[in-house]
């Protein structure tokens, strides 16, 4: 499959939710985003940012589903699920295949998604990298589209 738009900017801390704004109608094309990055480099704001602005629901009752795998939120056209395999990158873990229930409305977000990659091949997504930078206050920031 063949990478397309790739992007990479350095972003203030201030500025990731006007980014995400900006990847909105991306998202909303494609509907399945990868998040890529080490630990606190802001996958999760990102996608409360996204659930936020899609369905209104507020941000502070937005949370990482780390332990439960999946939380769900209704929008306009379906579901939002937000799943993070990070407890599953062990190669101990049982399969994953939780994601096989995304209607066709629907939209996804997938932190930590090394468990599922194969599974996710030859599908249309949008991968998003976070990278911490020699300051603290920023990141960078790379995406690109597959399919």
């Amino acid at each position: 499959m063949m990478p397309l738009m790739p992007s990479c900017e350095k972003l203030q801390i201030d500025d990731i939710s006007r980014w995400a704004s900006r990847l909105l109608p991306l998202i909303e094309e494609v509907r399945l985003v990868c998040l890529f990055g080490d630990i606190g480099t802001g996958k999760t704001t990102l996608v409360k940012e996204w659930i936020h602005n899609l369905s209104g629901v507020d941000r502070e009752l937005i949370t990482s589903p780390t332990f439960l795998i999946r939380n769900s939120y209704s929008f306009r056209e379906g579901q939002i699920h937000h799943y993070d395999f990070y407890l599953r990158m062990d190669k101990a873990s049982p399969p994953v295949d939780e994601w096989d229930e995304i209607g066709e409305g629907d939209i996804c977000f997938i932190e930590w998604p090394h468990p599922i990659l194969g599974a996710l091949e030859g599908h249309k997504r949008i991968d998003v990298s976070l990278e911490h930078s020699s300051d603290f206050y920023s990141r960078i920031v790379n995406h690109v589209v597959h399919g």
